[in-house]
Protein backbone atom coordinates (compact mmCIF):
# COMPACT_ATOMS: atom_id res chain seq x y z
CA UNK A 1 0.00 0.00 0.00
CA UNK A 2 2.33 2.17 0.78
CA UNK A 3 4.87 1.76 -2.24
CA UNK A 4 1.71 2.38 -4.58
CA UNK A 5 1.30 5.77 -2.77
CA UNK A 6 4.18 6.83 -3.37
CA UNK A 7 4.62 5.71 -7.11
CA UNK A 8 1.21 7.84 -7.36
CA UNK A 9 3.39 10.94 -5.70
CA UNK A 10 6.27 10.40 -7.53
CA UNK A 11 4.55 10.42 -11.27
CA UNK A 12 3.34 13.55 -10.75
CA UNK A 13 5.02 15.25 -14.06
CA UNK A 14 5.67 18.22 -15.93
CA UNK A 15 6.46 17.86 -19.75
CA UNK A 16 10.01 18.67 -18.97
CA UNK A 17 9.84 15.26 -16.36
CA UNK A 18 7.86 13.46 -18.98
CA UNK A 19 10.68 14.03 -21.15
CA UNK A 20 13.53 13.12 -19.16
CA UNK A 21 11.83 9.71 -18.01
CA UNK A 22 9.12 8.33 -19.87
CA UNK A 23 9.82 9.98 -23.67
CA UNK A 24 12.06 6.81 -25.03
CA UNK A 25 8.95 4.58 -24.42
CA UNK A 26 7.06 6.54 -27.05
CA UNK A 27 7.92 5.48 -31.08
CA UNK A 28 9.47 7.91 -33.17
CA UNK A 29 7.26 9.57 -35.71
CA UNK A 30 10.14 11.09 -37.98
CA UNK A 31 13.55 12.63 -37.97
CA UNK A 32 14.23 15.75 -40.45
CA UNK A 33 17.23 17.71 -41.04
CA UNK A 34 18.45 20.69 -43.05
CA UNK A 35 19.44 19.43 -46.36
CA UNK A 36 22.95 21.19 -46.82
CA UNK A 37 24.38 20.03 -43.04
CA UNK A 38 27.39 18.13 -43.71
CA UNK A 39 28.46 21.37 -46.23
CA UNK A 40 27.22 23.93 -43.68
CA UNK A 41 28.22 21.54 -40.52
CA UNK A 42 25.57 23.36 -38.61
CA UNK A 43 22.38 20.85 -38.06
CA UNK A 44 19.32 21.82 -37.34
CA UNK A 45 17.25 18.71 -36.44
CA UNK A 46 14.21 18.00 -35.37
CA UNK A 47 13.16 14.49 -33.79
CA UNK A 48 9.48 13.82 -33.01
CA UNK A 49 7.64 11.06 -31.20
CA UNK A 50 4.32 9.88 -31.33
CA UNK A 51 1.99 9.34 -28.37
CA UNK A 52 -0.74 6.78 -28.24
CA UNK A 53 -3.35 9.17 -28.82
CA UNK A 54 -1.87 10.37 -32.37
CA UNK A 55 -0.27 13.76 -30.40
CA UNK A 56 3.46 14.79 -31.09
CA UNK A 57 5.84 15.78 -28.91
CA UNK A 58 9.24 16.95 -30.37
CA UNK A 59 12.65 18.25 -29.49
CA UNK A 60 14.66 20.55 -32.19
CA UNK A 61 18.48 20.60 -31.65
CA UNK A 62 20.88 23.56 -33.47
CA UNK A 63 23.93 21.62 -33.72
CA UNK A 64 27.27 23.38 -34.14
CA UNK A 65 29.88 20.81 -36.00
CA UNK A 66 32.44 23.25 -35.81
CA UNK A 67 33.00 24.15 -32.28
CA UNK A 68 29.79 24.84 -29.84
CA UNK A 69 28.31 21.45 -30.20
CA UNK A 70 24.53 21.61 -29.33
CA UNK A 71 24.03 25.48 -28.98
CA UNK A 72 20.38 25.54 -28.74
CA UNK A 73 17.72 23.33 -27.92
CA UNK A 74 14.27 23.41 -26.99
CA UNK A 75 10.82 21.30 -27.20
CA UNK A 76 7.31 21.09 -27.83
CA UNK A 77 4.89 18.29 -25.48
CA UNK A 78 2.04 17.04 -26.58
CA UNK A 79 0.61 18.74 -29.12
CA UNK A 80 -1.98 17.59 -31.81
CA UNK A 81 -1.05 16.92 -35.78
CA UNK A 82 -2.68 19.51 -37.15
CA UNK A 83 -0.51 22.16 -34.80
CA UNK A 84 2.87 19.92 -35.59
CA UNK A 85 2.30 19.93 -39.23
CA UNK A 86 2.25 24.13 -38.54
CA UNK A 87 4.85 24.09 -36.39
CA UNK A 88 6.70 22.28 -39.58
CA UNK A 89 5.74 24.82 -42.24
CA UNK A 90 7.60 27.60 -39.99
CA UNK A 91 10.80 25.72 -39.52
CA UNK A 92 10.77 25.38 -43.76
CA UNK A 93 10.33 29.42 -44.00
CA UNK A 94 14.06 29.70 -42.13
CA UNK A 95 15.62 26.24 -43.61
CA UNK A 96 14.90 23.00 -45.92
CA UNK A 97 14.48 19.70 -44.02
CA UNK A 98 15.03 16.59 -45.30
CA UNK A 99 13.62 12.90 -43.19
CA UNK A 100 16.29 10.72 -42.63
CA UNK A 101 16.76 7.91 -40.50
CA UNK A 102 16.83 8.21 -36.87
CA UNK A 103 21.08 7.14 -36.08
CA UNK A 104 21.65 9.75 -38.32
CA UNK A 105 20.74 13.00 -36.40
CA UNK A 106 21.59 10.84 -33.44
CA UNK A 107 25.25 10.52 -34.45
CA UNK A 108 25.18 13.67 -35.32
CA UNK A 109 24.22 15.12 -32.10
CA UNK A 110 26.77 12.95 -30.06
CA UNK A 111 29.67 13.97 -32.51
CA UNK A 112 28.79 17.55 -31.71
CA UNK A 113 28.36 17.29 -28.06
CA UNK A 114 31.71 14.60 -27.84
CA UNK A 115 33.90 17.17 -30.23
CA UNK A 116 32.64 20.24 -28.46
CA UNK A 117 33.94 18.74 -24.84
CA UNK A 118 37.26 17.94 -26.28
CA UNK A 119 37.72 21.94 -26.14
CA UNK A 120 35.33 22.34 -22.58
CA UNK A 121 32.57 23.83 -24.02
CA UNK A 122 28.93 22.42 -23.16
CA UNK A 123 25.72 21.69 -24.35
CA UNK A 124 23.41 24.09 -23.69
CA UNK A 125 21.38 24.11 -20.73
CA UNK A 126 18.00 22.92 -22.15
CA UNK A 127 19.79 19.99 -23.71
CA UNK A 128 21.43 19.05 -20.38
CA UNK A 129 18.37 19.57 -17.96
CA UNK A 130 15.28 18.00 -20.69
CA UNK A 131 16.11 17.35 -24.72
CA UNK A 132 18.92 15.13 -23.98
CA UNK A 133 16.75 12.59 -22.67
CA UNK A 134 14.27 12.39 -25.74
CA UNK A 135 17.48 10.70 -27.51
CA UNK A 136 17.19 6.62 -27.34
CA UNK A 137 20.47 5.54 -25.20
CA UNK A 138 23.35 5.63 -26.62
CA UNK A 139 24.20 2.38 -26.92
CA UNK A 140 25.98 -0.45 -29.67
CA UNK A 141 21.96 -0.18 -30.70
CA UNK A 142 22.17 2.62 -32.39
CA UNK A 143 24.35 2.15 -35.86
CA UNK A 144 27.41 4.28 -35.47
CA UNK A 145 28.25 6.65 -38.10
CA UNK A 146 30.94 8.77 -38.74
CA UNK A 147 30.46 12.56 -38.34
CA UNK A 148 33.29 14.78 -39.38
CA UNK A 149 33.24 17.82 -37.12
CA UNK A 150 35.45 21.01 -36.98
CA UNK A 151 37.51 22.53 -40.26
CA UNK A 152 38.95 20.66 -43.43
CA UNK A 153 41.66 19.26 -40.83
CA UNK A 154 39.29 18.48 -37.88
CA UNK A 155 40.54 21.57 -35.78
CA UNK A 156 37.64 23.87 -33.87
CA UNK A 157 36.59 26.68 -35.97
CA UNK A 158 34.52 29.03 -34.51
CA UNK A 159 32.13 31.23 -36.32
CA UNK A 160 30.07 33.88 -34.84
CA UNK A 161 28.05 36.98 -35.83
CA UNK A 162 29.33 40.56 -34.78
CA UNK A 163 26.18 41.98 -34.62
CA UNK A 164 24.50 38.96 -32.55
CA UNK A 165 27.74 37.96 -30.22
CA UNK A 166 29.39 40.31 -27.30
CA UNK A 167 33.04 41.13 -27.58
CA UNK A 168 33.45 38.84 -24.20
CA UNK A 169 32.03 36.13 -25.01
CA UNK A 170 34.02 36.12 -28.28
CA UNK A 171 37.21 36.85 -26.15
CA UNK A 172 35.83 34.50 -23.81
CA UNK A 173 35.71 31.55 -26.51
CA UNK A 174 38.53 32.31 -28.10
CA UNK A 175 40.99 32.23 -24.81
CA UNK A 176 39.41 28.77 -23.97
CA UNK A 177 40.28 27.14 -27.73
CA UNK A 178 43.92 28.72 -27.31
CA UNK A 179 43.90 27.05 -24.33
CA UNK A 180 42.22 23.65 -24.66
CA UNK A 181 43.34 23.70 -28.75
CA UNK A 182 46.61 25.17 -28.32
CA UNK A 183 47.80 27.91 -30.52
CA UNK A 184 47.59 27.93 -34.14
CA UNK A 185 45.69 25.05 -33.66
CA UNK A 186 41.61 26.12 -33.95
CA UNK A 187 40.22 29.73 -36.21
CA UNK A 188 37.88 32.10 -35.37
CA UNK A 189 35.69 33.41 -37.97
CA UNK A 190 33.51 36.50 -38.21
CA UNK A 191 30.05 35.79 -40.48
CA UNK A 192 27.44 38.66 -41.15
CA UNK A 193 24.29 35.78 -40.60
CA UNK A 194 24.69 32.84 -38.56
CA UNK A 195 23.56 29.79 -40.80
CA UNK A 196 21.88 28.17 -37.65
CA UNK A 197 20.45 31.25 -36.48
CA UNK A 198 16.91 30.24 -34.64
CA UNK A 199 13.93 33.75 -34.87
CA UNK A 200 11.81 33.20 -32.00
CA UNK A 201 9.14 35.08 -33.92
CA UNK A 202 8.90 32.40 -37.12
CA UNK A 203 7.74 29.71 -34.47
CA UNK A 204 7.12 30.79 -31.03
CA UNK A 205 9.69 29.89 -29.46
CA UNK A 206 11.73 31.82 -26.42
CA UNK A 207 14.54 33.69 -27.91
CA UNK A 208 18.14 32.63 -27.46
CA UNK A 209 19.20 35.65 -25.39
CA UNK A 210 22.95 34.08 -25.73
CA UNK A 211 23.05 35.79 -29.14
CA UNK A 212 22.72 39.12 -27.92
CA UNK A 213 25.20 41.66 -25.55
CA UNK A 214 25.42 41.96 -22.22
CA UNK A 215 24.06 45.43 -22.16
CA UNK A 216 20.64 44.23 -24.76
CA UNK A 217 19.96 41.52 -21.99
CA UNK A 218 20.21 43.99 -19.30
CA UNK A 219 17.63 46.48 -21.46
CA UNK A 220 15.84 43.33 -22.00
CA UNK A 221 15.70 42.53 -18.10
CA UNK A 222 15.45 45.77 -17.07
CA UNK A 223 12.14 46.42 -19.77
CA UNK A 224 10.48 43.01 -19.08
CA UNK A 225 10.71 42.88 -14.72
CA UNK A 226 8.99 46.35 -15.68
CA UNK A 227 6.26 44.72 -17.42
CA UNK A 228 5.58 42.40 -14.67
CA UNK A 229 5.11 44.73 -12.18
CA UNK A 230 1.60 44.48 -13.62
CA UNK A 231 1.55 41.20 -15.55
CA UNK A 232 1.94 37.84 -15.16
CA UNK A 233 1.95 36.27 -18.24
CA UNK A 234 3.52 33.46 -18.45
CA UNK A 235 5.48 33.74 -21.95
CA UNK A 236 6.94 37.20 -20.50
CA UNK A 237 7.88 35.28 -17.01
CA UNK A 238 9.87 32.55 -18.89
CA UNK A 239 11.67 35.24 -20.44
CA UNK A 240 12.28 36.72 -17.97
CA UNK A 241 14.16 33.73 -16.36
CA UNK A 242 15.83 33.00 -19.38
CA UNK A 243 17.85 35.95 -20.04
CA UNK A 244 18.11 35.82 -16.16
CA UNK A 245 20.46 32.70 -17.21
CA UNK A 246 22.19 34.18 -19.89
CA UNK A 247 22.60 37.59 -18.11
CA UNK A 248 24.63 35.03 -15.09
CA UNK A 249 26.06 33.43 -17.11
CA UNK A 250 27.68 36.28 -18.97
CA UNK A 251 28.24 38.19 -15.42
CA UNK A 252 30.38 35.29 -13.43
CA UNK A 253 33.83 33.83 -13.69
CA UNK A 254 33.93 30.79 -15.39
CA UNK A 255 36.67 28.93 -13.32
CA UNK A 256 35.18 30.33 -9.97
CA UNK A 257 31.68 29.07 -11.41
CA UNK A 258 33.30 25.51 -12.32
CA UNK A 259 35.00 25.43 -8.58
CA UNK A 260 32.27 25.58 -6.80
CA UNK A 261 30.01 23.53 -8.95
CA UNK A 262 32.03 20.51 -8.13
CA UNK A 263 32.44 21.59 -4.79
CA UNK A 264 28.75 21.46 -4.40
CA UNK A 265 28.54 18.59 -6.64
CA UNK A 266 31.01 16.79 -3.54
CA UNK A 267 28.68 17.89 -0.96
CA UNK A 268 25.63 16.50 -2.45
CA UNK A 269 27.11 13.05 -2.90
CA UNK A 270 24.47 10.78 -0.87
CA UNK A 271 21.90 8.30 -2.18
CA UNK A 272 18.57 9.74 -2.49
CA UNK A 273 15.75 7.24 -1.68
CA UNK A 274 12.37 8.18 -4.09
CA UNK A 275 10.84 5.23 -3.17
CA UNK A 276 10.78 4.37 0.76
CA UNK A 277 10.37 6.75 4.19
CA UNK A 278 12.78 6.14 5.99
CA UNK A 279 12.29 5.96 9.75
CA UNK A 280 14.65 8.97 10.42
CA UNK A 281 11.89 10.76 8.53
CA UNK A 282 9.48 9.46 10.72
CA UNK A 283 12.03 10.30 13.49
CA UNK A 284 11.53 6.80 14.89
CA UNK A 285 14.69 4.79 15.68
CA UNK A 286 16.26 2.98 12.61
CA UNK A 287 15.56 -0.49 14.26
CA UNK A 288 12.04 -0.27 14.93
CA UNK A 289 9.85 -2.27 12.34
CA UNK A 290 7.94 0.58 9.84
CA UNK A 291 4.07 0.75 10.42
CA UNK A 292 2.64 0.72 6.54
CA UNK A 293 -0.45 2.46 7.55
CA UNK A 294 2.06 5.07 9.61
CA UNK A 295 3.24 5.73 6.09
CA UNK A 296 0.59 6.06 4.28
CA UNK A 297 -0.97 8.69 6.89
CA UNK A 298 2.36 10.63 7.01
CA UNK A 299 2.13 10.91 3.05
CA UNK A 300 -1.46 11.63 3.05
CA UNK A 301 -1.31 14.48 5.17
CA UNK A 302 1.72 16.26 3.61
CA UNK A 303 0.81 16.07 0.02
CA UNK A 304 -2.75 16.82 0.89
CA UNK A 305 -1.69 19.88 2.52
CA UNK A 306 -1.15 21.46 -0.86
CA UNK A 307 -4.65 20.23 -2.33
CA UNK A 308 -6.90 19.68 0.77
CA UNK A 309 -6.35 21.28 3.60
CA UNK A 310 -9.13 19.96 5.78
CA UNK A 311 -8.31 16.08 4.63
CA UNK A 312 -4.56 16.87 5.36
CA UNK A 313 -5.75 17.82 9.38
CA UNK A 314 -7.94 15.02 9.61
CA UNK A 315 -5.33 12.32 8.81
CA UNK A 316 -3.15 14.44 10.71
CA UNK A 317 -5.71 13.56 13.59
CA UNK A 318 -5.56 9.98 12.49
CA UNK A 319 -1.61 9.98 12.38
CA UNK A 320 -1.40 11.14 15.79
CA UNK A 321 -3.83 8.44 17.05
CA UNK A 322 -1.30 5.92 15.34
CA UNK A 323 1.77 7.21 16.42
CA UNK A 324 1.00 8.99 19.31
CA UNK A 325 3.86 12.35 20.18
CA UNK A 326 6.34 12.05 17.12
CA UNK A 327 9.07 14.29 15.53
CA UNK A 328 7.19 13.92 12.22
CA UNK A 329 4.10 15.25 13.51
CA UNK A 330 5.41 18.54 14.60
CA UNK A 331 7.37 18.77 10.97
CA UNK A 332 3.48 17.84 9.81
CA UNK A 333 2.21 20.20 12.06
CA UNK A 334 4.79 23.45 10.66
CA UNK A 335 4.04 22.92 7.55
CA UNK A 336 0.43 23.29 7.65
CA UNK A 337 0.78 26.45 10.14
CA UNK A 338 3.08 28.04 7.09
CA UNK A 339 0.70 26.68 3.88
CA UNK A 340 -2.05 28.92 6.12
CA UNK A 341 0.23 31.80 6.35
CA UNK A 342 -0.89 31.63 10.50
CA UNK A 343 0.26 33.81 13.10
CA UNK A 344 1.40 31.03 14.87
CA UNK A 345 3.88 29.93 12.30
CA UNK A 346 7.12 31.50 13.83
CA UNK A 347 6.13 30.81 17.12
CA UNK A 348 5.51 27.21 16.46
CA UNK A 349 8.20 26.34 14.67
CA UNK A 350 10.82 28.09 17.25
CA UNK A 351 9.09 26.17 19.95
CA UNK A 352 9.38 22.66 17.91
CA UNK A 353 12.91 23.77 16.90
CA UNK A 354 13.96 23.49 20.71
CA UNK A 355 12.02 20.34 21.62
CA UNK A 356 13.82 18.45 18.81
CA UNK A 357 16.73 19.63 18.13
CA UNK A 358 18.15 16.21 16.70
CA UNK A 359 15.52 16.30 14.02
CA UNK A 360 16.48 17.76 10.34
CA UNK A 361 13.15 18.29 8.67
CA UNK A 362 12.40 21.21 11.54
CA UNK A 363 15.83 22.07 11.74
CA UNK A 364 15.79 22.61 8.00
CA UNK A 365 12.49 24.31 8.28
CA UNK A 366 14.17 27.12 10.79
CA UNK A 367 16.90 27.97 8.78
CA UNK A 368 15.08 28.22 5.19
CA UNK A 369 13.26 30.47 7.38
CA UNK A 370 16.53 31.99 9.01
CA UNK A 371 17.75 32.42 6.01
CA UNK A 372 14.92 33.81 3.87
CA UNK A 373 14.56 37.02 6.70
CA UNK A 374 17.65 38.03 5.87
CA UNK A 375 18.43 38.32 9.41
CA UNK A 376 20.85 35.77 10.46
CA UNK A 377 21.92 35.45 13.79
CA UNK A 378 26.29 34.73 14.29
CA UNK A 379 25.34 30.85 16.07
CA UNK A 380 23.89 29.82 12.71
CA UNK A 381 26.35 31.47 10.36
CA UNK A 382 29.32 30.29 12.71
CA UNK A 383 27.92 26.43 12.50
CA UNK A 384 28.40 23.98 9.90
CA UNK A 385 25.07 22.77 8.03
CA UNK A 386 25.52 19.90 5.94
CA UNK A 387 24.71 16.61 4.82
CA UNK A 388 26.83 15.05 7.51
CA UNK A 389 26.20 17.53 10.41
CA UNK A 390 22.22 17.43 9.41
CA UNK A 391 21.81 13.50 8.69
CA UNK A 392 24.80 11.85 10.77
CA UNK A 393 25.50 7.90 9.89
CA UNK A 394 23.69 8.04 7.29
CA UNK A 395 24.34 6.21 3.68
CA UNK A 396 21.24 7.20 2.04
CA UNK A 397 18.10 9.88 2.54
CA UNK A 398 14.70 10.67 1.62
CA UNK A 399 13.72 12.66 -1.71
CA UNK A 400 11.86 15.27 1.14
CA UNK A 401 14.68 15.09 2.99
CA UNK A 402 16.51 16.09 0.05
CA UNK A 403 14.03 18.31 -1.32
CA UNK A 404 14.16 20.29 2.04
CA UNK A 405 18.02 20.44 2.31
CA UNK A 406 18.18 21.45 -1.34
CA UNK A 407 15.74 24.93 -0.07
CA UNK A 408 17.48 25.27 2.74
CA UNK A 409 21.12 25.70 0.02
CA UNK A 410 19.18 27.52 -1.84
CA UNK A 411 18.47 30.39 1.15
CA UNK A 412 21.87 30.20 2.10
CA UNK A 413 23.41 30.43 -1.55
CA UNK A 414 20.88 33.58 -2.47
CA UNK A 415 21.29 35.26 1.07
CA UNK A 416 25.38 35.24 0.98
CA UNK A 417 24.93 37.05 -2.43
CA UNK A 418 27.99 35.27 -4.73
CA UNK A 419 26.92 35.43 -8.06
CA UNK A 420 29.29 32.29 -9.06
CA UNK A 421 28.16 30.47 -6.36
CA UNK A 422 24.51 31.30 -6.99
CA UNK A 423 25.32 30.24 -10.97
CA UNK A 424 27.65 26.92 -10.02
CA UNK A 425 23.97 26.11 -7.75
CA UNK A 426 22.24 26.71 -10.43
CA UNK A 427 23.87 24.51 -12.55
CA UNK A 428 23.87 21.84 -9.94
CA UNK A 429 20.41 21.82 -10.19
CA UNK A 430 20.13 20.69 -13.78
CA UNK A 431 22.84 18.02 -13.23
CA UNK A 432 20.79 14.45 -14.23
CA UNK A 433 21.31 12.56 -11.24
CA UNK A 434 19.88 14.83 -8.97
CA UNK A 435 16.91 16.05 -11.72
CA UNK A 436 13.51 15.14 -10.82
CA UNK A 437 10.34 16.78 -8.92
CA UNK A 438 12.68 17.77 -6.33
CA UNK A 439 15.53 20.05 -8.02
CA UNK A 440 12.88 21.47 -10.68
CA UNK A 441 11.07 22.69 -7.98
CA UNK A 442 13.82 24.48 -6.28
CA UNK A 443 15.13 25.64 -9.31
CA UNK A 444 11.97 27.40 -9.75
CA UNK A 445 12.29 28.84 -6.48
CA UNK A 446 15.78 29.70 -6.92
CA UNK A 447 15.13 31.69 -10.01
CA UNK A 448 13.42 34.30 -7.86
CA UNK A 449 16.66 34.49 -5.86
CA UNK A 450 18.77 34.67 -9.08
CA UNK A 451 16.29 37.66 -10.93
CA UNK A 452 16.19 39.64 -7.22
CA UNK A 453 20.06 39.42 -7.53
CA UNK A 454 19.91 40.96 -10.70
CA UNK A 455 17.45 43.94 -9.40
CA UNK A 456 19.63 44.87 -6.85
CA UNK A 457 23.21 44.57 -9.04
CA UNK A 458 21.30 47.36 -11.81
CA UNK A 459 19.64 48.94 -8.76
CA UNK A 460 15.89 48.24 -10.11
CA UNK A 461 13.46 49.74 -7.71
CA UNK A 462 10.46 48.37 -6.95
CA UNK A 463 11.13 44.91 -6.88
CA UNK A 464 8.20 42.78 -7.74
CA UNK A 465 7.12 39.72 -5.97
CA UNK A 466 7.91 36.86 -8.37
CA UNK A 467 7.20 34.44 -6.07
CA UNK A 468 3.49 34.28 -6.65
CA UNK A 469 3.99 33.78 -10.14
CA UNK A 470 7.08 32.02 -10.81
Amino acid sequence: MAKKNMGKVIQMLSPENYIRTKSRSLPIFECLINTDWDEAKMASIIIARQHTGGNISFCFYAVDLTCLGVKYSTFMFNITMVDYKATLKEFDSDVTLTPVDYALVHNIIHAGVEFAEEYEFKPCKDFTSVTQYFLEEDTDDIELIDIECGDDYGQPCYVYDKSMVSDKEVKRITAQLERTAGPENYSVTEQDDLIDEVEDDSYDMEDDYSLNSFDKNKEIFINLHSILKDSENFRELTNLAKVTDTLFEEMTDNELVDQYFYELIESLSIDVETKTVSNELLGISPDVQKDNDLIDLFMSVYYNIHSNMKKARVNLKRLKEVAGELPVIAFLEIVILRKEKSDKYAETLEIYARQYPDYAMITLLRLIEVYSSGDVPDEIKNKTFNLNTLFPGRNSIGFLEMFYYLLFLSAQIAYQGNAERMEAFYKVLCKRDLQNDISETVEEIFSVSRIEYLVKYFNIKDIYNLNKSI
